[in-house]
């Protein structure tokens, strides 16, 4: 697991080419249209936060705008952000947040942290009818990538950067395959937040241990605020876990990894874990 500065990092990173693709895309469209090549207004980009993971998604945005800025913008123009916050189960909230970032606050472009079904949704139908350009690198269901095939002229405003549910389920079986070949560990166990996320992953790797010569022998499921895992980290050791698979995108990794290290579980860990950049393991 990386830590906090490697994660802001490369989370930097990734923003930066974001806004870079962006933000250039249409001051030069401006450019080109309006024949001014004076245009000094700031680009302004929303971000679409869930909570929880408000302060990881502002540092990470901060970085790469205070970088850009510091090298005199795109094409001589200033970078603003600006943040909304939502609960991805509320779809009121949702929604609000998303409104508002588009009509109150003028967002040129909108960056979400994209969380479950219901989020992802209906940011797809607001944007369509907005026709503001959404980018997102965290959803990863197929479903909604197919959506924007079967219907590109209302969707080609959404934009995902992150892994699928087929690469993420791919490369958590190749980890697998990995550790197994230099451990020659074969009983798995899954820890997984509750949610369609973690589902879709633990459906996709059910598929693939068998024939693989794996054998599962402990699901345990989470909610979002579990900090005691003492008694997970029991039940898997009781049911004979060698390689237990972490499936968490929520601050949880921290109590995880800590409970891990003092109970020095014999267990190897290889999973997903994501948590808050500004968190201290």
């Amino acid at each position: 697991m990386s830590d906090s500065k490697a994660i802001t990092k490369i989370q930097s990173i990734i923003l930066i080419a974001i806004i870079v693709i962006a933000a250039v895309g249409a001051s030069m469209a401006y450019i080109i249209f309006s024949g001014d090549d004076e245009h000094t207004e700031p680009i302004k980009i929303g971000i679409l936060a869930l909570i929880g993971l408000e302060s990881f998604t502002w540092q990470s945005a901060i970085s790469a705008a205070e970088q850009l800025n510091a090298e005199g913008g795109i094409l001589g123009r200033q970078v603003e952000l600006i943040m909304e916050t939502c609960d991805g189960q509320d779809m009121l909230a949702v929604s609000s947040a998303l409104t508002r970032l588009i009509t109150y606050h003028k967002a040129d472009f909108i960056f979400g942290i994209a969380g479950d079904r219901i989020l992802t949704l209906i940011c797809q139908d607001i944007i369509a009818e907005h026709k503001k350009i959404f980018i997102t690198i965290t959803e990863t269901s197929d479903d909604f990538n197919q959506q924007v095939l079967d219907n590109n002229d209302k969707y080609k405003y959404y934009f995902n950067l992150g892994f699928n549910t087929t690469s993420e389920i791919q490369n958590v079986v190749d980890s697998l395959l990995h550790c197994g070949k230099i451990t020659d560990f074969t009983k798995i166990g899954y820890l997984a937040i509750q949610g369609e996320w973690s589902e879709r992953i633990m459906d996709g790797l059910d598929a693939n241990l068998h024939e693989n010569g794996f054998e599962l022998v402990y699901k345990g499921v989470i909610n979002p605020n579990t900090i005691d895992f003492a008694s997970y980290f029991a039940a898997a050791e009781a049911a004979g876990v060698e390689i237990l698979v972490p499936l968490m995108v929520t601050p949880n990794g921290i109590p995880f990894v800590k409970e891990y290290f003092n109970r020095q579980s014999p267990m190897v860990v290889s999973g997903i874990i994501m948590v808050d950049s500004t968190s201290k393991v």
